[in-house]
């Protein structure tokens, strides 16, 4: 939330999520591996999201993997437009990385409306 929050796209992902991993965005494709994943959040954030603030009510280990679910809401104050709130759900799946870092491997999120 920290790197959202300060618009550093390629710190979020580098902390977040896997090399390999898939971003599942509303209305649209899946957006596969890091690289990929770092221009779609570069283009959230150019899009005007200002605070991003998430809250997992769900979290379970199995061996190597993980999963997370919980609500997420964001402000966003798109050049030239009202700033408006979203909320939504998440999915979050993580895989223990060689290392021992846990990673996302799949993240999943929607809008409530």
């Amino acid at each position: 939330m920290t790197h959202a929050r300060r618009g550093d796209a390629q710190r979020l992902v580098d902390s977040f999520y896997s090399e390999d991993a898939c971003l599942l965005p509303p209305n649209r494709d899946i957006v596969r591996g890091a690289a990929s994943i770092v221009r779609m959040w570069k283009g959230v954030i150019a899009g005007g999201m200002k605070d991003l603030t998430l809250d997992t009510t769900e979290f379970d280990v199995h061996g190597d993997m993980a999963y997370g679910i919980g609500r997420f809401q964001m402000v966003v104050e798109p050049p030239g437009s009202r700033r408006t709130e979203q909320s939504g759900k998440y999915l979050v799946v993580y895989k223990k990385q060689p290392g021992g870092a846990w990673k996302a491997v799949a993240d999943m999120f929607s809008p409530n409306s």
